[in-house]
């Protein structure tokens, strides 16, 4: 009975993670771009400002997103699942990948296919829709790869 708890709360955890990572990354960009002693730069109104501070802080936060949202989302369902089967962290990036997918189509159709992206803009849209697939993919991998390390680490630890 435990099992079936823990694999049916594994995804609305993997969730409330990837929610909850969006505040510390909000935190941490408000801290890079702000106004602070330390920067190299020194704006029009005299506030002294890092490097980072160069790049807009709405693309800094729609990138950073774009990373930490998705691997925070495969880490904790996978860390939440009951059983280590090798498979489980491919289908949690599927799903993520799959969720991606379905609201970007949302997005796009709700717009009536227009999309306001010019110049840099539509980088900015390609390394988030890059980020949003990659990162759940590598870090499905590597939790796979070690998940596949750990179990031969203990048949060859166990008398059998």
């Amino acid at each position: 009975m435990k099992w079936l708890i823990r694999l049916a709360i594994s995804i609305p955890s993997g969730l409330v993670a990837a929610v909850l990572i969006t505040f510390p990354v909000h935190w941490g960009v408000t801290m890079v771009t702000a106004c602070n002693e330390d920067g190299l730069i020194i704006d029009e109104s005299g506030c002294s400002r890092s490097l980072w501070s160069l790049i807009d802080a709405e693309t800094l936060e729609r990138v950073a997103y774009s990373a930490a949202v998705p691997a925070a989302f495969v880490y904790v369902a996978c860390a939440v699942m009951p059983v280590r089967k090798l498979w489980m962290p491919s289908l949690v990036a599927a799903l993520w990948v799959a969720f991606f997918g379905l609201v970007t189509s949302f997005s796009v159709l709700d717009s009536g296919l227009q999309l306001d992206y010019s110049g840099l803009g539509w980088l900015e849209l390609f390394v988030v829709a890059v980020l949003n697939i990659a990162v759940p993919i590598a870090l499905a991998v590597s939790i796979s790869r070690s998940w596949k390390t750990e179990l031969r680490r203990m048949k060859h630890t166990h008398v059998l």
